[in-house]
């Protein structure tokens, strides 16, 4: 697929995770997090992967819309690790007090955290 099919995600694969990079600071409104819901799915059922890293580092803002993403990609992908990474603190704070993420590795989850791409191809 080509950039400009998916304006708010870019994707690579190195045949066993795949990274989508969110590529908007605010996810603010309905129209754009399900923008990003649908694009993510269909990259990530076109891929294939073992492994799904959303990269978050450019996403400042993030109101319940995009949380609604997150979790609309959980439930449409069987199985596959989905990690989270380059978070802000303010999305870790609000994502955890969510029950979304732990920074506790004793705790579960709905989504694994790591804090850059690479920590979170290294995760098992």
């Amino acid at each position: 697929m080509t950039e400009n099919e998916n304006p708010f995600v870019q994707a690579s694969f190195d045949g066993t995770s795949l990274v989508l990079e969110i590529q908007t600071d605010q996810i603010r409104d309905t129209d754009t997090a399900s923008a990003i819901s649908r694009e993510m799915i269909a990259l990530a059922k076109e891929n294939q992967a073992n492994r799904l890293v959303i990269d978050m580092h450019s996403v400042r803002f993030m109101g319940s819309v995009g949380f609604l993403a997150l979790m609309g990609l959980r439930r449409h992908l069987d199985a596959p690790d989905i990690i989270l990474c380059g978070l802000s603190e303010h999305l870790k704070d609000i994502l955890e007090a969510c029950k979304l993420i732990s920074r506790d590795p004793n705790e579960e989850a709905m989504f694994e955290m790591a804090e850059t791409v690479e920590n979170a191809k290294g995760l098992t």
